[in-house]
């Protein structure tokens, strides 16, 4: 149980992330840095991923990386070696970085994984952005990250780096949309212009609002409790009833939700908010 509510107190604070929600974010993930299992790097990476977040966090980013060098399970995890590329960038070992990330861009089209094709060419694009590099790489690798985020319809990558995204879209519109097909153009058009929080269609969200109001003010409260990432346990201390009482409200909620679990539940409400 206790590496399920990891992974979903983790979740939780991707989706404050994601929302823009940082006091949220820093205050669930200070609780829990202090547990055994968040001293494993993969833990401690999935935020750190983040340009924003690794900006306030110089030292936790640092300890990645001399963990990342002094160990060999991160050796085939493509996610670690973008996160660490980054960091060295970061660092100034801006040409190790480049090797870095090349190295991985390649490797990811050798085994055609595509959403690493995308974050490796966002990450280098991002590189290159940053060190005025060469415009018509920068031009090269938008297009294939788009090309392949369109077909493959991956977009969250895009989300974490709206900005430089669309500041290179902007500069380069006129040769993108002689170059990129109608359906990519579309794609990256949504990805800038929607914000990634409300994309549901008007009817589904007015359905999900009818299913949050059909519960109870005390529902509503444990939904709340929910939302902030607590526990069964903490939730009935604070609202002052029984630990069997909290999960009959909980199963309640799953219920009127139409869902199973408590990251289903918080996705539910990040699409109402």
């Amino acid at each position: 149980m206790n590496s399920i509510f990891q992974a979903y107190q983790y979740t939780l604070a991707e989706y404050y992330y994601v929302a823009g929600k940082d006091d949220k974010t820093e205050s669930l993930l200070m609780a829990v840095m202090g547990q055994e299992a968040f001293e494993n790097s993969y833990f401690s990476a999935r935020l750190l991923r983040y340009p924003s977040y690794r900006g306030q966090h110089h030292e936790l980013a640092q300890k990645f990386a001399r963990i990342y060098e002094t160990s060999e399970d991160f050796v085939d995890n493509m996610d670690c070696e973008l996160l660490y590329s980054s960091i060295q960038f970061e660092l100034g070992n801006k040409e190790l970085a480049f090797q870095l990330v090349e190295n991985l861009i390649a490797n990811a089209r050798k085994s055609q994984n595509k959403l690493k094709i995308v974050e490796g060419d966002l990450l280098k694009l991002r590189m290159l952005a940053e060190t005025n590099g060469d415009q018509r790489v920068i031009r090269n690798l938008f297009i294939e990250a788009v090309t392949y985020a369109a077909e493959n319809g991956i977009a969250q990558p895009f989300w974490f780096e709206r900005k430089l995204v669309a500041e290179v879209f902007n500069a380069f519109k006129m040769d993108f949309k002689k170059e990129l097909t109608a359906e990519s153009i579309n794609f990256i058009s949504r990805v800038l212009s929607v914000d990634p929080q409300k994309g549901l269609s008007e009817e589904k969200k007015c359905s999900g609002k009818k299913q949050i109001d059909g519960l109870t003010e005390r529902e509503k409260e444990v939904l709340d409790e929910l939302a902030e990432g607590s526990t069964n346990l903490q939730i009935a201390e604070k609202l002052c009833v029984s630990l069997a009482t909290i999960k009959t409200h909980i199963n309640n909620i799953y219920g009127k939700l139409e869902v199973n679990n408590r990251v289903a539940v918080v996705n539910k409400l990040k699409n109402e908010t």
